[in-house]
């Protein structure tokens, strides 16, 4: 099921307060699935229907920021460590367009940096998900580790010229856990 993101963003306006919280973790956890760059759409489109509904969740894994898109993949404590550990410096006013603008750590080259950082935002949005639906609190090594392995699975999508570029990530994530 796919929908255009005008489609989705009339749709979620039309929906009661209650099932809105809903209809987005549906699309999130079913369309990204495929389409890992849908993730950061849906997480913008949510944050357009929050605000224009004068809605604020506070987040389930912290407790403290509200959960916006910007706050489970950047700012949270636990988004931030794994930031911190994977050595990508990210500005205070972090959000998601300025995802084009991060530079790649010293270990990574620079070619399909972008999707290593959607990798890294799908991790981190994993582990929201198993926060809340199954209060699971995975470790930042368990993070990295299955950061890791998927990096592995993606690296087999890039051009065959390019696996270099996903054992670096791999190796990345080797280095510190």
């Amino acid at each position: 099921m796919r929908m255009s993101v005008t489609h989705q963003s009339s749709d979620c306006l039309h929906l009661p307060i209650p099932l809105l919280h809903y209809y987005w973790c549906l699309q999130t956890l079913v369309l990204s699935r495929y389409e890992p760059a849908h993730l950061v759409l849906t997480c913008i489109l949510w944050g357009k229907c929050c605000s224009m509904q004068s809605i604020a969740w506070i987040c389930e894994v912290c407790n403290s920021g509200e959960e916006t898109a910007a706050h489970i993949v950047f700012h949270c404590p636990f988004a931030t460590s794994f930031w911190d550990t994977i050595q990508v410096k990210l500005p205070d006013n972090m959000a998601p367009s300025l995802l084009p603008q991060l530079q790649p750590p010293a270990l990574l080259p620079c070619k399909h940096f972008d999707t290593f950082l959607l990798l890294c935002c799908w991790q981190l949005w994993k582990r929201r998900n198993n926060v809340i639906f199954r209060q699971q609190q995975d470790s930042l090594g368990t993070i990295l580790r299955a950061a890791k392995e998927e990096a592995r699975l993606w690296s087999y999508r890039l051009p065959q010229s390019d696996l270099s570029v996903g054992a670096s990530w791999c190796t990345l994530f080797d280095s510190v856990m």
